[in-house]
């Protein structure tokens, strides 16, 4: 990954509402479990366009129901 983890957890806090595949989710999760759902190059390019925007909430909508919101620190 070009950004690390710690990088994204002392900067964001990371929300997750929808289908996940196998289960509903809705609540504040880390790094690995969005790793887990969405895979690494995708989280890449997310952490990497809501650092460009530089505003406190970017939300990210999937086509397979599933929205993600990175709120800044």
């Amino acid at each position: 990954m070009k950004v690390n983890s710690k990088f994204i957890n002392q900067n964001w806090k990371i929300k997750v509402s929808g289908f996940t595949g196998k289960e509903k989710i809705h609540s504040l999760i880390g790094v690995a479990k969005l790793i887990n759902i969405i895979g690494v190059n995708l989280t890449e390019t997310i952490v990497i366009k809501a650092d460009e925007k530089g505003i406190d909430k970017v939300t990210f909508r999937f086509r397979r129901g599933m929205k993600i919101t990175l709120y800044s620190k």
